[in-house]
């Protein structure tokens, strides 16, 4: 409500105190002390009684109540806020009341708790020294106040609108805090933010009106920009009907006319039962809603709960000077693209209303902000920053990831080549596979990177290191010798331990069928393929026989099929380790 303060002049704290009589059947309210005599604003005189009884007379419960201490607005002829300060008790047969242009809730009603008193002792050389005094009083925000009357002294801090409103010293803040659940709470800020026709009832007067001025303060630094009654009186009942968005305070006894002439679309807000009807769904985005949530849930007192209403704030218009042109206007497109896109049905909404609109206008105008927000604005653009730069940086990884899978998914989907199948979809009927050939016309040279078996006689061959020479003589390879990968023979009669027998058969055939013991080792000699003469299968985790029998680390130093060796230790993961070397038969 900051733009419709009065600025710019030097203000009293107050421009008339008012005593007012209790109305009867038959007959209104009267003034019956006025201070100063001087103040003749009859419009502003006429229409103070009619809102403090809203009811039209005073109604009995109100006196069962104990003290009733409330506040109202009036707007004057410039669109400005007075704000009327009110206070009866049901040991009191009249109505205080103090008119000012400064929203000043706690520091009135200190004195008109003092006013009470004095009035009640009859002290009224007392009471015209203490409305003297205020009258003519500093009004710097944050000064120290020290009043002198009737021999006694008042010491009051005057307070700054500045400050955040803080738990329990702001009494408006304290009372919806009281009446409303975190849920109810949130529900009532949403229906705000989005200008829904808001009916705020109670049987109370202190809690109703202290709950209308808190609930605009939620929007700070935004501003309500539609119609206000803090308080409706009797008279004035229709305005519950108006089709524009409002924020009305009812009292109970006029609650259940108000919300026939509101209709269905308005949010009603039972504050004695603590519950919030509507039938919209404004839902915000829960980095919206998670700090202000924290701090009604948390129970705290201070300042806590107008900063974290405040930091959801901007969280959501954060950054906003950086969408303004060079011409001073503001970009909408700009605004939505910096921010992320599950936001953009709440931003294109909230860019039409007024509230938004008022807050650009003012920002483009160098209207004074509140330094707190500005601060907390100023975080946000850092964070959206390294925010737009993380998800940039995360996009671009997507799409890499993407563009990876896609590729692999092609290669899978590729025929196989032939005779590249893998000994892992071997199945048993492999074994009626006719033996290879013992000759093959093209040998094969095969490579493993972890260990490589070689045969050069006829004798049962062993796993030896690369390093280790062999024990029987063979003909040297002068391919191998010219392999500036294989270690050559350290002297005469030692085997190069990477020359291969030649009847080798070639590595697809090998993979392609069942590993097979029928093999030629040398001239032509061949051995038959029992059971008895196949340890491979003993050592194979696919042929095993039994649960009890596991493959050891190591193939069985008797092995004699070489291809039975390599298939042995072939699997899907080392596929991809092993180098093939292709080469033309050498015969020397």
């Amino acid at each position: 409500m900051g733009f419709r303060l009065r600025t710019g002049v030097s203000l009293r704290f107050y421009e008339c105190f008012l005593e007012l009589s209790f109305p009867t059947e038959g007959n209104a309210s009267e003034v019956l002390v006025k201070y100063p005599e001087s103040y003749q604003d009859e419009n502003v005189l006429r229409q103070i009684p009619k809102f403090a009884f809203p009811c039209g007379s005073f109604h009995s419960t109100q006196t069962q109540l104990g003290v009733q201490s409330f506040s109202f607005v009036l707007t004057d002829c410039d669109g400005k806020f007075l704000f009327i300060f009110c206070r009866y008790a049901s040991d009191c047969s009249t109505c205080l009341c103090f008119v000012s242009f400064l929203p000043f809730f706690e520091f009135f009603w200190k004195f008109l708790d003092v006013i009470a008193e004095l009035n009640n002792a009859g002290q009224t050389s007392a009471f015209h020294q203490l409305m003297e005094s205020l009258l003519h009083a500093d009004t710097q925000p944050g000064s120290v106040l020290k009043l002198t009357f009737g021999g006694r002294e008042l010491t009051v801090n005057v307070p700054d609108p500045e400050k955040l409103p803080a738990i329990p010293q702001n009494r408006n803040l304290t009372e919806l805090y009281n009446c409303l659940p975190p849920e109810s709470f949130m529900s009532l800020f949403s229906a705000l933010l989005f200008e829904r026709r808001l009916l705020l009832v109670s049987a109370k007067l202190t809690r109703l009106t202290c709950c209308v001025m808190a609930t605009v303060s939620l929007l700070a630094p935004l501003q309500w920009q539609h119609v206000f009654v803090p308080l409706l009186p009797q008279h004035l009942i229709d305005y519950a009907g108006a089709p524009m968005p409002f924020v009305i305070g009812v009292h109970a006894t006029m609650a259940e006319k108000a919300k026939a002439m509101a209709g269905g679309d308005a949010v009603i807000v039972d504050l004695d039962q603590g519950v919030v009807l509507s039938t919209h769904v404004d839902k915000l985005p829960n980095s919206v809603v998670a700090p202000p949530m924290k701090e009604l849930q948390a129970a705290s007192v201070g300042d806590g709960v107008s900063r974290a209403f405040m930091q959801a704030l901007a969280t959501i218009i954060g950054g906003y000077m950086q969408c303004l042109n060079s011409d001073g206007k503001f970009s909408h497109e700009l605004f939505i693209e910096t921010r992320p896109p599950k936001w953009r049905p709440l931003l294109e909404r909230l860019l039409q209303l007024q509230l938004f609109e008022q807050f650009i206008t003012d920002r483009v105008r160098n209207v004074p902000l509140s330094a707190e927000f500005e601060r907390m604005c100023s975080l946000k653009t850092q964070d959206s920053a390294v925010t737009a730069a993380f998800q940039q940086v995360r996009e671009r990884g997507r799409k890499a990831v993407k563009d990876a899978r896609s590729k692999i998914q092609q290669r899978l989907e590729m025929p196989k080549l032939p005779g590249m199948a893998l000994r892992r979809e071997a199945s048993p009927a492999f074994s009626s596979l006719p033996a290879l050939p013992t000759q093959p016309d093209s040998p094969t040279v095969a490579f493993r990177k972890e260990t490589i078996y070689a045969h050069a006689s006829p004798q049962p061959s062993r796993l030896r290191a690369p390093d280790q020479p062999m024990a029987h003589h063979a003909q040297s390879d002068p391919w191998l010798e010219s392999c500036p990968l294989a270690p050559q023979a350290s002297h005469a009669g030692e085997v190069n331990p990477f020359a291969l027998d030649q009847f080798v058969p070639p590595m697809d055939a090998l993979l392609h069928h069942e590993p097979n013991n029928n093999i030629s080792m040398a001239s032509g000699s061949s051995t038959s393929a029992s059971s008895s003469n196949e340890p491979w299968r003993e050592f194979d985790p696919l042929f095993t026989g039994g649960a009890d029998r596991r493959a050891p680390a190591h193939p069985p130093p008797g092995t004699r099929d070489p291809g039975d060796l390599i298939a042995w230790h072939l699997d899907t993961t080392e596929l991809s380790k092993m180098i093939f070397t292709e080469r033309p038969a050498f015969r020397p």
